[in-house]
């Protein structure tokens, strides 16, 4: 269900969200950043890693991560439950897993972990602009 004033949402709500991509390819990392830029988003981190992510995480006020579930080291549900862990304005973040895997296990697992919600692989440009209309900050819901 979208938080109310999703409709009204206007570009300039969007590019002023604050997001965090971690992925650890390269080319998915290109790739999710360009559809961002074209939905309007400026405001985009990188982590190459969970534990990365989290490090960014800590030291930034994310209003929205991108969190690939499947990282080497610390994955993106280690990452997930670290973020919720931390003090400060980013563990209220959005936290949404993005996985080629869709299977309910595996979104129970990223809902245990503090997840907010999932997005599959391949990013397409319309689901990626639903969730970014939908993220509270642009919607003018709760943060």
């Amino acid at each position: 269900e979208k938080p109310q004033g999703v409709a009204a949402a206007t570009g300039s709500d969007v590019g002023g969200l604050r997001i965090l991509l971690a992925e650890d390819n390269h080319i998915n990392q290109l790739l999710t950043a360009r559809l961002l830029r074209r939905i309007g988003c400026q405001r985009i981190d990188v982590a190459s890693d969970g534990l990365e992510a989290v490090r960014k995480a800590a030291a930034g006020d994310y209003d929205l991560i991108l969190m690939d579930v499947q990282m080497p080291g610390v994955d993106g549900v280690e990452a997930a439950r670290a973020v919720r862990e931390l003090p400060g304005p980013t563990r209220q973040a959005q936290i949404v897993a993005v996985s080629a895997s869709v299977v309910d296990t595996d979104r129970e697992r990223c809902r245990q972990a503090g997840m907010n919600g999932f997005i599959a692989k391949p990013i397409e440009l319309r689901q990626l602009r639903e969730l970014i209309e939908s993220c509270p900050t642009v919607g003018g819901g709760p943060n």
